[in-house]
C-alpha cells in the first residue's frame, strides 16, 4: 500500500474515533463501567484495549519502550476519549513523517513475552486498523445491549460525510 493510500485510511480511522468517542458521551459512567459478560469485563476495557494496542505499537515503531498493557481500562468516557483522539493524532503525526522508503522498511520489537519480531511499518499500520476495526464492531454491539444507539463507522459513510 502507497503512503497516499495509508493516509487515507488514517483519515478514515481518525473520522471514526472521533464519532466513536462522540457517541460513548451518550453513556453514563455507571453503564460505561458496568460489569458485562463477554471478552472483556466492561465497555471501559474494551476501549482501554484498543488504546492500549494503538499506543503499544506507536511505541514500538518509534523504538521507544513499551508497557504492557498502557490503558486497562478508562474511569470514564471523557477521558476514555481523550486519551483515543490523542494516541490517533500520534498516528496522524506519525504518519506524516514516514517516507514512501520508510513506509515498506521494518522495524524490530519485543511482544508481550519479551519475544522479538520484525515488521513493515506497512503490514503493521494495517494490523492496527484491522484490530481496531475488530474491536469497533464490540463496542457497537455492546452499546445497542445498553440501550444506546451506536453510530455508524463504516467507510462509505466517512466517504458520503466527506462529499457532503
Amino acid at each position: 500500500m502507497s503512503l497516499q493510500e495509508l493516509q487515507k485510511w488514517i483519515q478514515y480511522h481518525r473520522w471514526r474515533v472521533h464519532k466513536i468517542c462522540d457517541n460513548l458521551q451518550e453513556i453514563d459512567t455507571l453503564r460505561f463501567l458496568q460489569p458485562l459478560k463477554g471478552s472483556f469485563a466492561t465497555l471501559s476495557h474494551l476501549v482501554g484495549h484498543i488504546v492500549s494496542a494503538e499506543s503499544i505499537w506507536l511505541a514500538r515503531m518509534n523504538n521507544e519502550p513499551q508497557k504492557f498493557p498502557k490503558y486497562e481500562y478508562f474511569e470514564n468516557t471523557q477521558i476514555a476519549s481523550n486519551t483515543w483522539k490523542s494516541v490517533t493524532e500520534e498516528f496522524m503525526h506519525k504518519l506524516q513523517n514516514l517516507t514512501e522508503q520508510e513506509l515498506s522498511g521494518s522495524f524490530s520489537y519485543s511482544n508481550s513475552s519479551g519475544r522479538i519480531f520484525e515488521n513493515t511499518y506497512n503490514d503493521a499500520l494495517m494490523h492496527i486498523f484491522d484490530h481496531s476495526t475488530y474491536h469497533i464492531g464490540q463496542i457497537a454491539w455492546l452499546m445497542r445491549s445498553i440501550d444506546i444507539v451506536p453510530v455508524s463507522t463504516n467507510y462509505i459513510f466517512y466517504l458520503r460525510e466527506k462529499q457532503s
